[in-house]
């Protein structure tokens, strides 16, 4: 579940996938703050690990992405 805490080599073994989702999400303009969408994407991007627990946890670590994403766009464009 997402309060529980994250291990730490989460981010080595799903970067690639979280990449792939996001990708996902902006190209079909897709929220990755609803759970509701990050689940679709997961059904169908990794469709054996589609579940709601793994929406969350994408779902924050999305936002997450997503927020380090503009954040280092935007250092480079200054």
């Amino acid at each position: 579940m997402i309060e529980s805490k994250i291990p730490e080599d989460w981010m080595r073994k799903n970067g690639y996938k979280l990449k792939i989702l996001y990708s996902y999400a902006v190209v079909h303009k897709l929220n990755i703050k609803s759970e509701t969408d990050v689940l679709a994407i997961l059904k169908v991007t990794d469709p054996n690990n589609a579940n709601e627990d793994s929406a969350k946890l994408f779902s924050k670590m999305l936002q997450l992405f997503a927020w380090r994403f503009r954040e280092t766009i935007e250092k480079k464009l200054t």
